[in-house]
């Protein structure tokens, strides 16, 4: 129908000719996504200078300008869709709905697109409010969740986030009716990290998180799909100390074991294409779990981390004890448990400071017994867990104490050879003060007499 009526207007018999023939053929290579040949061909129709064109074929002629913007888009080649989206809008306005430029407002549209992947944010957006402005609500019909949570992206991209938020917010609201897809709403989200950790600006993110937190509660066998992009947003926010927005970032990726009873629950009713795909994600969630870095490792270290930097030692701990009681065999676990004796290290010493040295003598045992195997602040822990003992005075616990060191030393032995410089004064601390308790206890009168 293009042709047919393009070519009712007065034109020059070769122009008609060429159009008669570049005009179906490329709009032929279009459908079968052939860009590059449509490329060429649109190219040729569109060598007309403006005034020649409207005065021979009128502003229908914008179409083939929008098509030609189409097909630079495909090839990512962003400046040059940008001037032929222009071209249809500026010089081929729609005059009515027959035999007008029908992809006049439409072509404001497409030009933000293209804009949007030159990275010029601003003409993005103005060219995306002048579309709502301006376009035929029942005619220039568009996929609003794309549109809604781009607008918002190009906000972020220019620091403007509040802008961005009620963008992106509009996108979640309206996701079923949009509808706006679960892909799409991370996206945004990855924008608006990253605008603020650029910005500094964490209760912005905060505030979004938590307005929008059950939106972005996904069912657990799709929200596994999503779990390497929050675990980096989180890391990223941690890295840049914004420790509670890193803590919300953590709590929206899955937990393993939900994802895999959730489709392990779908597949008892799948069926066809459906089933084999829930199947095909369960399987890859299972080998994922086999492997050297499983999502509830990561989770875990990264929550204990961010807990570490806020200065709760208490859950830190908690949630290093999990990975080394749920990944034993891990590649990091020395690394943990590392961790996990320094940190109780810190903990005890914060309960001797706060009168509970009881409570202190507990946390020190746990720590050098458990933790034997990284001997450097595993004998720190063993020194301080035996002088705390022999300060209760009571002979029972004396005697815990040189045993608690003997006990120790034999369990380093084997290791003795490898330890650093700093490991291995650490250990002679031990031998040094279980000589002098021995010693001590020897020589020193028992309770009562």
């Amino acid at each position: 129908m293009f042709v047919s009526t393009l070519l009712a207007h007065m034109a020059p018999a070769q122009d008609l000719d060429d159009l008669n023939t570049l005009v179906p053929d490329s709009f032929a290579a279009m459908k079968a996504e052939h860009w590059d040949e449509a490329l060429k061909l649109l190219s040729k129709a569109t060598a007309m200078k403006p005034t020649e064109a409207l005065r021979s074929y009128g502003p229908q002629y914008g179409v083939v300008w929008y098509r030609r913007g189409v097909c630079e888009m495909k090839l990512h080649r962003w400046e040059e869709a940008i001037q032929s989206f222009e071209t249809c809008y500026r010089d081929y306005p729609n005059r009515g709905a027959a035999g007008g430029n029908l992809y006049q407002t439409k072509a404001l549209l497409k030009w933000g697109e293209a804009a949007v992947g030159a990275k010029n944010w601003d003409l993005a957006i103005s060219r995306f409010r002048k579309f709502l402005d301006e376009r035929d609500k029942a005619r220039d019909t568009f996929p609003q969740g794309a549109f809604y949570v781009t607008l918002g992206i190009c906000h972020y991209k220019l620091a403007n986030i509040p802008e961005g938020n009620e963008q992106l917010e509009i996108a979640i609201r309206n996701k079923e009716n949009f509808p706006t897809t679960e892909d799409q709403i991370v996206a945004g989200i990855q924008a608006l990290v990253g605008a603020a950790i650029a910005t500094g600006n964490e209760p912005a993110l905060l505030d979004f998180l938590s307005s929008n937190g059950k939106a972005l509660e996904f069912p657990p066998y799709r929200a596994q799909r999503h779990t390497a992009v929050f675990l980096k947003l989180a890391s990223d926010a941690a890295a840049v100390k914004m420790n509670r927005a890193a803590l919300r970032l953590f709590q929206l990726v899955v937990e393993p074991g939900s994802a895999i009873e959730d489709f392990q629950s779908r597949l008892r009713s799948a069926s066809g294409p459906d089933r084999a795909a829930l199947e095909a994600g369960l399987k890859s969630l299972e080998e994922s779990e086999h492997g050297e870095a499983p999502i509830g490792l990561l989770k875990l270290s990264g929550l204990a981390s961010v807990h570490e930097a806020m200065g709760e030692l208490q859950t830190a701990c908690e949630l290093r004890e999990r990975i080394e009681e749920g990944f034993p065999e891990a590649g990091t676990r020395l690394e943990n448990l590392d961790r996990l004796t320094e940190l109780r290290l810190r903990l005890a010493e914060s309960k001797v400071q706060g009168g509970k040295p009881d409570e202190a003598i507990t946390i020190y045992e746990k720590a050098w017994m458990e933790g034997a195997v990284i001997p450097g602040p595993a004998a720190r822990a063993a020194k301080r867990w035996m002088e705390l003992l022999w300060e209760r005075n009571h002979e029972g616990d004396r005697l815990s104490a040189c045993r608690g060191g003997l006990s120790f030393l034999e369990m380093t032995k084997d290791g003795e050879l490898a330890l650093t410089e700093g490991d291995r004064a650490a250990r002679n601390e031990v031998a040094e003060l279980t000589k002098a308790m021995q010693a001590g206890l020897a020589t020193k009168p028992k309770e009562g007499s």
